[in-house]
């Protein structure tokens, strides 16, 4: 967070680490839809598993694809929104680019 945006680091982790978070208190939630009745048994639970997997899976290639550690340009000025979706665009555009020369 500090190379994003030193400026709003405590801010910034304050935001991701409350949705890093977030899983903790749905899983449990929705692994209820997946078991029946409190089994507890490999097959029941594989469900639960695979699905946490794919969610992970997702996320893991949406990051990959989509992240960049450069300084934002919010950090030292205020931009207007036209401005911050044009740099969010150049940003994920050449992430595509780089991801495909390699």
């Amino acid at each position: 967070m500090i190379d994003l945006a030193p400026t709003f680091a405590g801010t910034l982790f304050g935001i991701t680490n409350t949705f890093a978070n977030l899983p903790g208190f749905i899983a449990p939630q929705v692994a209820v839809y997946f078991i029946d009745d409190g089994e507890t048994t490999l097959t029941a639970w594989s469900s639960v598993w695979f699905t946490s997997m794919i969610i992970a899976c997702i996320g893991g290639v949406f990051y990959a694809l989509t992240a960049s550690g450069d300084k934002q340009p919010w950090n030292d000025r205020k931009m207007d929104v036209a401005s911050q979706l044009i740099f969010e665009k150049e940003q994920f555009i050449s992430s595509i680019v780089k991801c495909r020369k390699t």
